[in-house]
């Protein structure tokens, strides 16, 4: 019977993780070993996971010191550091077969695991990806596709903008043990160090899936939505500017041509036109933030120019 790593890590969620470890430990597939990491808060989050330790053995609990801010994939790839953990560091274990991740604000279907497992294995996959809602106080959106896809290397490039759109975070993934350690190795290497020269603001997850991708022959996306995904309007990384931004928005499109580069692809008129426009439409939320800032005049301009610059912008309007 298949064993699967579940990582969430979740920094001040006090208010809401207790719904995402419950939809974890409630799967109708039970054979797991859960991995709860508080992310440095500052309020009862830590007191709640120790409290869920007493309760499921399967439960692994740690605490950084200080918040790691980004992605899920910033915060794992410190989760592996000693000198960041003031309790009891995670250690890769070999006899787990699958990984996967959860936001401690988010939550899977009861059936998240048990649907993914089943899927992943009936096609042979080292690699599936599922729907998921966005759910914002009053309303729903639903992504997800009319029926399961199978997609093959050869296809990786013509349908790059049918799949992109499931590609961005690490948590509606089910991803093979032993493809994620080769892969997070690489990852720390060559990616992660750029978290301390202050690359990645967000994005990082983008990039280590495009990473993983391009290692496949196939990877297979379930039509269903078993992941709901909850967007909170006030939450800091939508209201407030961060000059990192503006890199980690040229970095995301480098990471798309990187990968058709990887698996040696010409860059088509309509990946290249669809890989500017997703960068074209993160810049203009990026320069929406700036005019909304209580940046100094000067301090506006000086970021503006570095966005209108970038040779990705100059592209996009072409």
């Amino acid at each position: 019977m298949d064993k699967v790593a579940i990582f969430l890590t979740g920094y001040n969620a006090q208010d809401t993780i207790r719904a995402s470890i419950e939809s974890v430990l409630n799967q109708t597939y039970s054979n797991f070993n859960f991995y709860v990491c508080d992310n440095g808060s500052n309020d009862n989050t830590w007191d709640i996971i120790k409290e869920y330790t007493e309760k499921d053995k399967r439960i692994f609990a740690t605490r950084l010191k200080r918040n790691f801010y980004g992605s899920l994939m910033h915060t794992f790839y410190w989760l592996f550091d000693s000198q960041n953990i003031q309790y009891t560091p995670f250690q890769r274990n070999e006899a787990e077969d699958w990984v996967s991740f959860i936001d401690a604000d988010d939550t899977y279907s009861f059936d998240y695991l048990e649907k993914m497992l089943n899927f992943a294995k009936k096609n042979s996959l080292d690699l599936a990806i599922c729907g998921w809602d966005f759910v914002r106080p009053n309303e729903i959106d639903i992504r997800s596709l009319e029926n399961d896809m199978i997609i093959e290397k050869k296809d990786f490039s013509d349908l790059l903008p049918i799949y992109d759109k499931f590609m961005g975070p690490l948590w509606n993934k089910l991803v093979s043990y032993k493809l994620f350690a080769q892969h997070i190795d690489y990852f720390e290497y060559e990616h992660a160090k750029l978290f301390t020269e202050g690359v990645f603001s967000y994005g990082a997850d983008t990039c280590f899936n495009y990473i993983l991708l391009s290692c496949l022959e196939k990877f297979g996306i379930l039509s269903e939505s078993l992941y709901k995904y909850n967007i909170f309007d006030n939450s800091v990384s939508r209201k407030k500017f961060e000059p990192m931004r503006i890199v980690s928005d040229r970095w995301l499109a480098k990471c798309r041509f990187d990968f058709l580069h990887r698996i040696g692809s010409d860059i088509s008129k309509t990946n290249r036109d669809f890989i500017l426009n997703i960068y074209h439409k993160s810049t203009m939320a990026t320069i929406n933030l700036i005019n909304k800032s209580d940046l100094e005049p000067m301090d506006r301009l000086k970021y503006l120019y570095e966005i209108f610059k970038s040779e990705y912008m100059k592209q996009s309007f072409e």
